[in-house]
Order: C-alpha cells, then structure tokens, then sequence
C-alpha cells in the first residue's frame, strides 16, 4: 500500500492521506528441473518460460509496482519461499499479489491424505506440497488478494488439500452455486488464512495439463480470452471465458480460500485498485 500525501492549506491543519493499493507479483518458469535432486530424468518442458513472460507483461501493463521473475535454476523452492515470505511482510490490506507458476506439477504419496496424494508443484531442487503452500498463505494480513495462476498438470487444488486437510477448517454453505456448477465457486470450507486467495488453474487435480506450441494450453487460452487488456468482466466471467477457449478434453479449475472479499470477485481481472 502505497500513500499520497496532499500537503495541507495554510489555514488549516488537516492532511489528507490516500491510500493506494499497490501490486506485487511473482513469476515462477521452468522448462527444466534438476534431475540429480529428482533422482530421474525428468521431461524437458519448452513453453514454461514464454508462459512467465507472458504473465509478467500483464503485471507490468497492469502497473504492478514490484515484480520478479525466477527461471529453471533461479526458480530452486529456497528462492520461492524467500520471495513469497518477503511479500507477505511488505503486502498491506488492499494490495494484490499475483503468483503465476508454469512448470511440471506432480503427485507425491501421503499417509495423510484421503487419496493417498499430496499435489505439488515441481521446482528446480524439489518439490513443494500443497500442504506447504497452504502455510505460506497464513503469513499474509487480512485483506490481503492474492492472485495464483498454475499452469501445471494436477494444480486444481493446488492451494491446500481440497479434503479439508486444514484442522482448522469448518463446513459452510454457499446458496449461490449448486453442488454441480462449473462457476467460479467459493471454497466451501472455512480456514485459518486471513487474505483471500483466488486460484485459476490449468487442470483439475486428477488431469494433466498440456502444451500449445509457444505455451501452455491453459496460458494461450487465458492471454487469448485477456485478449492483451481488452476483456470486459469479473473473475467468474474471466474463467468461463478461458475454459471456452480451451479444448473440451482439458478442464481447467478455480477455488477460493480465506476471508472472501466479495469485492475481489467482482473486480476486472489483475486489477489492482
């Protein structure tokens, strides 16, 4: 959150303060991961890094004040909980945080899981859990909108455990969508995260997401129905358009968990204030 100060007449004493939201973003792109830390030899990707650009021009075109980019080495899950950790003692209420990551997701076995399955995305040195995410999003305040786009295969419960992993978490109900609507739903379990986190999502957690010669499937999609600012719309509006964009064999996911700003959801898509 940034302030304007507007200085104040001489025959009074008043000082107004404007408080301006501000953007942060953080742009994860990895066509390639250590295979020595994976202990294989793991498929070369070659559209992950276009996909970071891609969505680093949308945060630059969108005025975002403090942004970064972490390709293949730089992109090791050290650097990311830095960056991420960093964010979330500078971010104020009202700001946004957008984090896009384009890169292998994965499945990892857990004892704790119902399925049987920890989702992951995959860095340069390991693998990061959903459970583990969904800890770093208990360090931000609330108020706080954060923005996640994963263009990785199983990445549709990406932010947390959709089996209500979360101890915390309760049961509600949300009379605005039935239990079949393909929406863009709310969460439908309360947690202990404060911020409103807002996920778009490539693939659902049991699909595969897919390339599309410059980029991912989901991120062509998404820059085509953005269509370079043009769009019109909120985020429910936003995600209809991509999925109609997408082919019908691939099924593109969103969720919402903590606090919901309802005022977020309404919002133009990557708009700040």
């Amino acid at each position: 959150m940034r302030y304007n100060w507007v200085p104040a007449p001489t025959s009074t004493l008043l000082v107004l303060t404007f408080m301006i939201p501000t953007g942060y973003s953080l742009h994860i792109g990895l066509n390639k991961v250590d295979n020595l830390s994976y202990q294989k030899q793991v498929k070369l990707l070659n559209s992950c890094h276009n996909d970071a650009v891609s969505y680093l021009k949308i945060a630059s075109d969108q005025g975002f004040y403090h942004s970064k980019m972490l390709l293949d080495d730089r992109a090791s899950s050290s650097n990311f909980y830095a960056e991420v950790k960093q964010i979330s003692r500078q971010i104020q209420p009202g700001d946004l945080f957008l984090l896009t990551f384009s890169g292998h997701g994965s499945k990892r076995p857990s004892a704790t899981e119902p399925d049987g399955q920890d989702e992951t995305w995959c860095f340069y040195d390991d693998q990061v859990l959903d459970d583990q995410l969904f800890q770093l999003w208990h360090n931000f305040k609330s108020g706080v909108r954060i923005l996640v786009i994963s263009d990785s295969c199983h990445s549709g419960t990406i932010l947390r455990d959709i089996f209500n992993h979360d101890p915390f978490a309760a049961k509600v109900s949300s009379p605005s969508y039935g239990s079949s609507s393909r929406g863009l739903e709310t969460d439908p379990f309360t947690s202990s995260v404060k911020a409103h986190v807002k996920l778009l999502a490539a693939a659902k957690e049991n699909r595969y997401a897919q390339n599309s010669g410059r980029h991912g499937t989901f991120t062509k999609a998404l820059l085509k129905a953005w269509n370079h600012g043009n769009f019109e719309g909120d985020y429910t509006a936003f995600f209809k358009a991509i999925r109609l964009e997408m082919p019908r064999h691939n099924s593109p996911a969103c969720m919402d968990i903590g606090i919901i700003n309802n005022d977020f959801n309404l919002q133009k898509p990557f708009q700040i204030n």
